[in-house]
C-alpha cells in the first residue's frame, strides 16, 4: 500500500472471518453457510460503515475459495473506491512486482493488468448477453488470480448483467460442482 496509501488506524481494519464452518466444501448447505456468514459479516463490518460515510476507499487483500471471492466482489460492486490486490507466490507477498516474465499462476502482476481484465470482462458480459438474450445465464467454471476473482463480482451489475452459476472444483465430488448463484433466476433460462 505505501507509498500510495497509508493503513488507517486499527478500529477501521476490517476482517471477515470464514474459516469456522462445521461443514465441508463436498457438503451440500456448506456454499450456502459461508455466503450468508459473508454477508452477515459484510453488511455488519462493511456496508454500515460505507453507508455512514465512515469509509471512503477500501483496500482489499482477499483469499478465499473462488465462488466465495466473486461474491465478496459482489457485494463490493464498483461504486466504492478501492484497490483490490493479489497474493503473489513468488516472491511471497502482496505487493504489486515491477514485471510479470513468464506467465504462471502469478499473472496478474500490475494494477493495470487488473483493470485491462475488468474492461475485457465487462465486454464479455456484454457480447453474451447481446448474442444470448435476457433469458440467458452464464456458468462460471473460475481458475483465476484471487484479485481477478474478486473483481468478477465487482464487475457484475444486477440490473444490467445476466445471472452467474459460480462452480468449484471439488475432487471429491469427481470434478466441478455448482457453488453459488448470482442474480435472480428467469423462467426458462438457458444456460450458455
Amino acid at each position: 500500500m505505501l507509498p500510495h496509501r497509508y493503513p488507517a488506524d486499527g478500529r477501521l481494519t476490517l476482517e471477515i472471518e470464514l474459516r469456522a464452518s462445521a461443514h465441508s466444501d463436498h457438503e451440500a448447505d456448506y456454499w450456502a453457510f459461508q455466503r450468508e456468514t459473508l454477508s452477515r459479516q459484510f453488511k455488519s463490518k462493511v456496508r454500515e460503515r460505507l453507508e455512514a460515510r465512515e469509509i471512503r476507499h477500501l483496500t482489499v487483500f482477499a483469499l478465499a475459495p473462488q465462488p466465495l471471492l466473486i461474491e465478496l466482489g459482489r457485494h463490493l460492486c464498483d461504486i466504492t473506491q478501492m484497490d483490490v490486490y493479489q497474493l503473489h507466490r513468488e516472491p511471497k507477498g502482496w505487493a504489486w512486482p515491477v514485471e510479470a516474465d513468464h506467465p504462471n499462476n502469478d499473472i496478474m502482476k500490475r494494477p493495470s493488468e487488473l483493470g485491462e481484465f475488468r474492461r475485457l470482462l465487462r465486454s464479455t458480459f456484454n457480447a453474451i448477453k447481446a448474442r444470448h438474450g435476457e433469458r440467458a445465464v452464464i456458468n462460471v467454471f473460475p481458475a483465476l488470480p484471487v484479485s481477478a476473482a474478486v473483481e468478477v463480482g465487482r464487475v457484475w451489475m444486477p440490473k444490467v448483467d445476466l445471472p452467474l452459476v459460480i462452480y468449484d472444483q471439488n475432487r471429491t465430488l469427481g470434478g466441478f460442482t455448482k457453488a453459488l448463484e448470482i442474480g435472480t433466476p428467469r423462467a426458462t433460462m438457458r444456460a450458455i
